[in-house]
């Protein structure tokens, strides 16, 4: 059903927005909620600036100090996965001052996944980031309270209504004095900022249980002194060799030299095509047929650090959902990422943990790996130990970087059914545990924000 909204001349947003979204009868009665709440424009409460706007990437380091970019942000707590660094001389630089982070900075994704929240720990070391980051730093609102308004229902719905673009969509700095912050009771603070703190606890307790058994598969394995890169000056090649396998790029072979998995695992292999049943590409929507509910799809944002696969916020219809089978999900399967702007994020896997309904979906950009004989948990943590994922990542074709299920189909996987997968599963779920008590003290700082200022706004 269409709906009609009358909007005179002098009521237009002051940059004239004509686009009807923006004039949605749920957003008018948030700004009317926001109104009797008598609250303060973000841009008094903190200071906004963004993150660096230089050319920066060939200064990237393993080590030095953590460089954050929009993808590092998506879940609110910082991602440890594939993470960059710099130097500690261009950290100090002086294009660079004006993008250094503080501890408890409020952090917010401007582009890409808008609105994505995330609160640097109060002993945060130095940090600096992208220009895709908003960087909030509280002058009179604190600042764990300013994280779980942005993101409750209030500030969520502020930065949907203030995305603007045409082939790029994001939010603009110069539009962040509209969004609107009330005062919290000092009892809400309290409350937010015990549950917060707990948990970015249990986040960082999440992380190290996962990097333990990284860690230790990768001593079982034979795998602890493999390099997570490569790289070589100089690699002769049989043309017999390059024909049988039909590959002619550098990088290919270079993997393959430096991490040939059967030759260093201590375990019986098989591979990839034997041990799952499904090797298959999802299918991505056109932008118009995304829908604000309905049947969910799986996005590359819903990939985090740990191993696990959550649906986000993306919705598709049911009948792009039955034209589009081939793109099915479920629980217990493994995605893999298989297109980035980057090949470094290209082979980072996650388990779908949650329980979806039947026609839920899943992008292009993943690689669906359902596997009924190996333990699912046990098959994401061996694909996202660093020397497979350089493995999988000498599979990449193309000038756009893209791995293909064919390719997959190859790579070799050891015999993940018994102790080592049962060690491994163990590893993960105990990991998988903490994330989940991380997550649901966020929510319940996040829905106290929600029923306070529900409670104060209601007419």
């Amino acid at each position: 059903m269409a709906t009609v909204l009358t909007v005179a001349p002098l009521e237009l947003e002051r940059t004239s927005r004509i686009d009807p979204e923006y004039y949605l009868p749920d957003y008018q009665d948030l700004e009317d909620r926001l109104k009797r709440l008598k609250a303060s424009p973000l841009t008094d409460v903190a200071k906004v600036s963004d993150g660096n706007h230089a050319s920066i990437s060939k200064h990237f380091t393993s080590s030095g100090v953590r460089y954050l970019r929009g993808q590092d942000i998506n879940d609110f707590f910082i991602s440890a996965g594939s993470p960059v660094y710099l130097p500690l001389k261009t950290y100090n630089s002086a294009p660079m001052l004006r993008s250094h982070m503080q501890p408890l900075d409020v952090l917010v994704s401007i582009v890409g996944t808008i609105g994505a929240v995330a609160l640097l720990p109060a002993d945060a070391g130095p940090v600096t980031g992208s220009c895709k980051i908003a960087i909030l730093r509280s002058r009179t609102v604190d600042p764990y309270y300013l994280a779980a308004f942005l993101l409750s229902r209030y500030g969520q719905m502020q930065m949907r209504r203030l995305t603007r673009g045409a082939l790029q969509m994001g939010l603009i700095l110069d539009d962040f004095d509209q969004i609107k912050v009330p005062t919290p009771s000092p009892e809400l603070v309290e409350l937010v900022t015990s549950r917060i703190e707990m948990a970015q606890a249990e986040r960082r307790s999440a992380d190290k249980a996962f990097g333990s058994t990284v860690k230790s598969s990768l001593v079982q394995l034979n795998l602890a002194d493999s390099p997570s890169n490569y790289g070589a000056n100089h690699l002769s090649l049989e043309r017999s060799k390059v024909r049988s396998i039909g590959r002619l790029d550098p990088e290919f072979f270079l993997a393959r030299e430096h991490h040939d998995l059967r030759e260093r695992i201590s375990s019986n292999m098989g591979t990839l095509d034997e041990v799952c049943d499904r090797i298959a590409s999802g299918v991505t929507p056109a932008k118009e047929e995304y829908t604000t509910q309905g049947v969910p799809i799986l996005k590359v944002e819903g990939l985090d650090s740990i191993g696990t696969a959550r649906h986000t916020d993306g919705f598709v219809s049911a009948e792009w959902a039955a034209r589009n089978p081939k793109a099915a999900v479920q629980a217990g399967d493994v995605l893999m990422l298989s297109a980035a702007h980057a090949a470094s994020y290209i082979g980072k896997s996650g388990v779908v943990v949650d329980e979806l309904p039947a026609e839920a979906r899943v992008v292009a950009e993943l690689i669906n790996l359902r596997s009924t004989t190996v333990p699912p948990e046990a098959l994401a943590i061996y694909l996202n130990l660093p020397p497979v994922r350089s493995h999988v990542r000498g599979l990449i074709r193309g000038s756009t970087a893209h791995l293909y299920p064919r390719d997959l189909k190859q790579v070799p996987v050891p015999d993940l059914t018994g102790d080592l997968g049962e060690e491994l599963t163990f590893g993960f779920q105990e990991s998988h545990k903490r994330q989940r008590s991380a997550r649901t003290l966020l929510q319940e700082a996040v829905t106290a924000v929600e029923i306070e200022l529900d409670a104060l706004s209601d007419i």
